[in-house]
């Protein structure tokens, strides 16, 4: 099935936007399998809200190193995953201590991130899969790195009774730079790696 493009850049042109958030709140129908939604993002720091993205959306920077996103304000998790969604060739930074960066919660099916660069996110990524799920969760990893995730680079739990969904990381290249207590952390009855 061919993706539906929404393009964003930091001088937007018709029918472009300026932001991720901008972009998303564009959709204007509901996504899924046979109707997904690729988020172009071009070069530039983005400073943006909270993200949660729909099921079906993929978000795709154009540089890793030259497109960043950095949260306006702390709070929340700066981007939440659900089901069939990805992030790629970009760079998430300056996140909020208490929350994780990325968020992947009941993401089912699949989650994907390839190739996304996490700078100064003392949590970085949190996959976690609770009592409301109705699958377990499959988060792929491809060429992830973390500089100062002091807390965790990535937490993968679940909450569920022994034998119940829980979340599973498929991880290929990971790199964990500079300061980290804890790289990875794998917790909950159902989980693994």
């Amino acid at each position: 099935n061919a993706y539906k493009e929404i393009i964003v850049r930091k001088n937007p042109g018709p029918g472009e936007f300026s932001s991720l958030a901008l972009a998303i709140d564009s959709i204007d129908d509901v996504p899924c399998d046979g109707n997904r939604y690729l988020i172009i993002i071009h070069n530039g720091v983005y400073i943006e809200p909270q993200i949660v993205l729909p099921c079906c959306v993929y978000v795709v920077g154009t540089s890793m190193q030259n497109v960043r996103l950095t949260p306006k304000e702390y709070g929340y998790p700066f981007i939440t995953c659900s089901n069939s969604t990805g992030l790629a060739f970009l760079t998430i930074e300056n996140t909020d201590p208490d929350e994780p960066a990325v968020y992947i919660k009941n993401c089912g099916e699949y989650t994907l991130l390839h190739k996304i660069e996490f700078e100064s996110c003392p949590k970085a990524i949190k996959v976690e899969t609770n009592e409301d799920a109705e699958e377990t969760s499959l988060c792929y990893l491809e060429y992830v790195a973390t500089t100062d995730a002091y807390n965790y680079s990535i937490l993968c739990t679940d909450n569920n009774v022994a034998g119940g969904y829980g979340s599973e990381l498929s991880i290929e290249n990971f790199y964990s730079f500079s300061h980290c207590d804890d790289s990875i952390i794998v917790d909950g009855q159902n989980s693994k790696l």
